[in-house]
């Protein structure tokens, strides 16, 4: 078990090291569009699950061998239960920042297209709105090298939050194109995102009853454990003095995990 231990957390500081220096070269002479928001390798999205997996295998292993196999069971729901609530932490962030990044973007595309309507030049209005508005910094620096502020925005409208940018993009092109006004096509984008986020305010109420519902429900089995105590058992004896307690320990905390997972996912449901 040690030596399985060991080279668990051998692999998993090599998934820690970051990517050899030829490859922050390549990214540095890469075209500048291309700089912005590089495509995303299949690995590097699971680099950091692989790395949690190896570091908890190698945490319960180790576990075992100094422990026995009584520590090994009794680890596990541990582990469960911090993996849940470290995925429930990142998601409730990732939510936010998302939140976040709707409002910014359609604050954007209300002040680009106030500075267009007043006179400025298209590319002189992206730089005066990115003084009030960081979302749009990226594409002024890309039009200062001579860039196109389009292909940017249509990059970063793949990250989370950031969907309105695409919008913005299709009508700055829109406009290039036919001559059309930029300034009415960026208020009317605006406009639409405004009310996208007023929509979405809605809907994250409305789901905060389900997901605090599946957290309620998570906690009720240690409830139960007082109840238990209160009519003169000893729930937490049998559940780690004995394989049946540990099985049962087990299963219901990938249970109640598993539940609460289930409602996460069924609310972001509702929401998208």
């Amino acid at each position: 078990m040690i030596i399985v231990a060991v080279a668990l957390a051998g692999i998993t500081g090599l998934l820690a090291v970051r990517p050899p220096p030829a490859r922050s070269v390549r990214r540095r002479l890469a075209p500048v569009d291309q700089r912005i928001l590089p495509p995303t390798a299949p690995f590097a999205r699971l680099r950091p699950f692989l790395l949690g997996v190896g570091v908890v295998a190698a945490a319960l292993l180790a576990v075992d061998a100094v422990a026995g196999a009584r520590g090994f069971w009794l680890g596990m729901p541990v582990v469960i239960i911090g993996v849940t609530t470290s995925v429930l932490v990142r998601a409730g962030t990732a939510r936010r920042h998302a939140a976040a990044a709707r409002q910014q973007v359609a604050q954007a595309g209300a002040i680009l297209a106030t500075q267009v309507r007043i006179g400025q030049p298209p590319l002189v209005a992206v730089r005066s709105a990115a003084e009030d508005c960081p979302v749009l910094a990226t594409a002024v620096a890309v039009v200062d090298l001579g860039g196109d502020p389009v292909a940017v925005w249509r990059q970063q409208a793949a990250a989370p939050g950031f969907e309105g940018l695409a919008e913005i993009a299709r009508a700055w092109q829109v406009s290039v194109r036919t001559g059309a006004d930029l300034a009415d096509a960026l208020d009317k984008v605006a406009d639409s995102l405004f009310e996208d986020d007023a929509l979405g305010l809605v809907i994250a109420g409305e789901a905060a009853g389900p997901r605090a519902t599946g957290k309620i429900m998570a906690v009720l089995p240690v409830v139960g454990i007082g109840l238990g105590y209160a009519i003169g058992g000893d729930p937490l004896g049998f559940l780690t003095g004995s394989p049946y307690g540990w099985a049962c320990l087990l299963t219901g905390t990938v249970l109640a995990c598993a539940g609460v997972v289930w409602m996460e996912r069924v609310a972001d449901h509702a929401a998208a």
